[in-house]
């Protein structure tokens, strides 16, 4: 990554990039920073999502943006009242 940066220009970047890379590779992964930060901030977003499926669900609206695909989709059933 550290040198794809590099190569775009963005000295700062890589530099960040080549330390991470660096700590990663030679210190165990529970005192690592970067992984910590990184798990945080995946942890966070779940909380995130969860929360706002929550708050979705108690007001009746679609919990999941797949089923909400789903929903606009679908074609309306057909009545058979012949």
């Amino acid at each position: 990554m550290a040198r794809w940066l590099l190569l775009a220009g963005d000295v700062e970047a890589a530099t960040v990039a080549q330390a991470a890379a660096h700590d990663v590779q030679t210190q165990p992964a529970e005192e690592s920073i970067f992984l910590r930060r990184l798990i945080g901030m995946g942890l966070d977003l779940a909380l995130a999502r969860q929360m706002l499926f929550a708050s979705r669900a108690a007001h009746g609206k679609q919990t999941s943006p797949k089923r909400a695909r789903r929903a606009r989709r679908a074609p309306a059933p057909e009545s058979d009242n012949s």
